[in-house]
């Protein structure tokens, strides 16, 4: 499989990592406004775009990782820390150094993703959905 890492450029390649439907809790104005950022990277194998990154810079100064998506039959595959590779890179060159995370507290497999990479675990919030955990890392650890 040849896989290549490419920014976003519109809502169709999003639905195609979804099999057709990115997920209705991200509203359209999401979408176009992380693809206008360039702030969407695509996994893509020859054929087919099979994972996502996005993400988002908060009160203008701290990089957060928003979602990362892989396919299921792709998964465990290394394709997710490419695209955090590719994320942190990018990221980096704004001259950032860190980079901010979260997940929900039950989410087992992200919780392991976070720590593999060697996020450093923050606080956790409850909030309106449910308790969720901050990590943090260096870019640098990234690369």
């Amino acid at each position: 499989m040849a896989l290549t890492i490419t920014r976003a450029e519109s809502r169709d390649e999003i639905d195609a990592v979804f099999n057709g439907d990115a997920p209705h809790y991200h509203p359209d104005e999401f979408w176009d406004t992380r693809i206008n950022e360039k702030r969407v990277f695509i996994a893509k194998n020859d054929n087919d775009n099979i994972g996502l990154l996005s993400y988002t810079i908060w009160w203008g100064n701290c990089p957060f990782l928003e979602l990362v998506h892989i396919q299921d039959s792709f998964q465990r595959q290394g394709i997710a820390r490419k695209l955090l590779k590719e994320a942190a890179l990018d990221i980096k060159s704004k001259t950032f150094e860190k980079l901010v995370s979260s997940c929900e507290i039950f989410n087992n497999d992200s919780l392991l993703f976070h720590k593999a990479l060697g996020f450093k675990k923050l606080k956790s919030l409850d909030l309106p959905h449910g308790e969720e955990q901050f990590f943090s890392i260096e870019l640098e650890q990234l690369l």
